[in-house]
């Protein structure tokens, strides 16, 4: 990556798309059996509980 592309990189947060913010996501089973998915946005500190429709 040059330092251009590098400097936009870390500008947008480390995303190429900065509509989209950059996000961790994480699969959970619970042990009743639901599964989820919980979404971490890091730039924003933004958590969301996403549940499967049975």
């Amino acid at each position: 990556m040059d330092d251009t592309v590098a400097s936009e990189f870390s500008r947008c947060g480390g995303s190429f798309f900065p509509e989209y913010p950059v996000a961790g996501y994480f699969r959970v089973i619970t042990t009743d059996g639901g599964s989820f998915i919980l979404k971490h946005e890091t730039v924003n500190d933004v958590w969301y509980l996403v549940r499967k429709k049975s």
